[in-house]
């Protein structure tokens, strides 16, 4: 048949397809550029596809393992303030002291893994936790998840100004002399000042009365007045009372002197090839998921640039030293094999 045009009816009807095709493939391709400008304004405006985390207004806290006034209170507290800026949100500190960090520890491998709970894991500290038996504690390494690092701190040998030890071979001397008898503190049992201690012990044949405390600042009020003689501490825990001439620091177990602490010698310079420092490891537990590790990683990096956060570490005198996850887990790796040395070492 033919229409009143003249077109047959079989090409009419043909053509009339034809038309409906192509107007179906160009909504097609309007939705499709649609969705492809909404994905593209959704990565731009997360920062890479991370606007899942954190969501708005939801705050992040941090644990903090010992008392306040230590090095790991005083030093969360100069890093947060840039880390939740660049978050987007605030981080609240909470100190959860008790059993040698074994508390707050506890605390953060039992958390929710979502990312809105990390918290201190330092080195030696954490791996002693798990690697002595007598300890018990309830969590393992593979409990926690490290996504960086920011601070190293070398450990210091420091007496009250007015006692009679000079110097390292002073404190080696009247040990011998006074055989598990001079107390010794130090701030948390398997931390970095206790495994300082345990080196010297096995390295120069000797036993101290030793006295734990949870955290470096009741270490450095305890000696300040008079109730123990000698402590371990990291550099910021001490080098103010160094200054003010309230105490004496003996030795730094570091290969070179500290800054800070410019007339202190090594211990190697005094005879002692040891070395022991902190390793301020951050950690969310284990089953969070990478993107939201990978983000913490990523903002505490930019954290740690802030000019605020380089003048403040450098006035308290710890060391910024950021780490990878990938690099974390190799830190972590030495400091398992280290402490167990020791612990093997001391027959613990």
């Amino acid at each position: 048949m033919t229409s009143a045009a003249g077109i047959p009816d079989h090409l009419r009807t043909k053509g009339k397809t034809v038309r409906n095709a192509r107007k179906t493939l160009r909504m097609m391709a309007v939705m499709f550029a649609a969705a492809i400008g909404l994905a593209a304004c959704t990565t731009a405006n997360s920062g890479g596809g991370n606007d899942v985390f954190p969501k708005q207004g939801k705050p992040i806290t941090m644990i903090i393992p010992f008392a306040p006034g230590g090095l790991t209170d005083v030093s969360a507290r100069v890093l947060t303030p840039a880390l939740g800026k660049e978050l987007g949100t605030s981080i609240e500190v909470i100190n959860q002291p008790g059993a040698s960090s074994q508390v707050g520890m506890t605390a953060l491998s039992q958390a929710k893994p979502d990312g809105y709970t990390f918290g201190y894991t330092l080195l030696p500290t954490t791996p002693n936790a798990y690697l002595d038996p007598q300890r018990k504690a309830a969590f393992k390494r593979e409990n926690f998840k490290g996504f960086a690092n920011y601070f190293s701190t070398p450990i210091v040998a420091v007496v009250n100004a007015n006692s009679d030890l000079k110097s390292v071979n002073d404190l080696v001397t009247k040990a011998k002399a006074n055989s598990a008898k001079l107390a010794v503190g130090t701030g948390a049992l398997g931390g970095p000042a206790d495994m300082a201690r345990v080196l010297l012990e096995n390295s120069a044949g000797i036993s101290f009365a030793n006295v734990q405390f949870d955290g470096g600042g009741p270490t450095a009020v305890a000696l300040l007045g008079g109730h123990i003689e000698v402590a371990f501490s990291s550099v910021p825990e001490i080098q103010q009372y160094v200054k003010s001439g309230q105490m004496r620091a003996l030795g730094v177990m570091a290969k070179e002197p500290v800054s800070l602490l410019p007339d202190v010698k090594t211990f190697a310079e005094q005879g002692f090839d040891l070395e022991m420092a902190s390793v301020g490891i951050l950690s969310v537990p284990a089953g969070t998921p990478d993107a939201i590790v990978t983000r913490l990683s990523e903002a505490t990096k930019v954290a740690m640039q802030d000019q605020a956060v380089i003048a403040k570490a450098a006035e308290l005198g710890f060391l910024l030293n950021y780490m990878t996850p990938q690099e974390v887990d190799a830190a972590w790796t030495k400091s398992d094999e280290q402490v167990a040395q020791i612990l093997k070492g001391s027959g613990e």
